[in-house]
């Protein structure tokens, strides 16, 4: 298996991680539940999954050539928004951040099904 096919698998390993991830903050936002620690481990393991894949596409563009500039661009913005949702809330882990996690999982399953077609 090549790179560049470890890149496309990770990409849909992500694709349905992060629907389910949106799914339970969706669920926490709906039962009036904060973060718990179960949803914290869930969504580092979707950012470390979407490190992964930056790091196979980033070993994997030598041999099949740099993407163009809107996968490069869907592609940071999906590694981004976690952390980027972390620091907007300034680490809290209410009600409402549970639901902004679970539209942050859709807007990068979003951004990961864009990338796949601008690759």
């Amino acid at each position: 298996m090549s790179l560049a096919q470890v890149h496309a698998a990770l990409a849909n390993a992500a694709i349905f991680f992060l629907i389910a991830s949106g799914l339970w903050g969706l669920a926490s936002f709906l039962l009036h539940q904060p973060v718990t620690p179960a949803f914290k481990g869930i969504l580092a393991m979707g950012e470390a999954l979407l490190v992964a894949i930056a790091v196979a596409g980033l070993l994997a563009f030598p041999a099949a050539g740099l993407p163009g500039p809107l996968h490069l661009l869907y592609a940071a913005l999906a590694v981004l928004a976690l952390p980027g949702v972390f620091a907007f809330t300034g680490g809290q882990m209410g009600r409402r951040e549970a639901l902004l996690y679970a539209l942050a999982s859709w807007l990068i399953v979003g951004f990961t099904i864009r990338a796949g077609q601008t690759g």
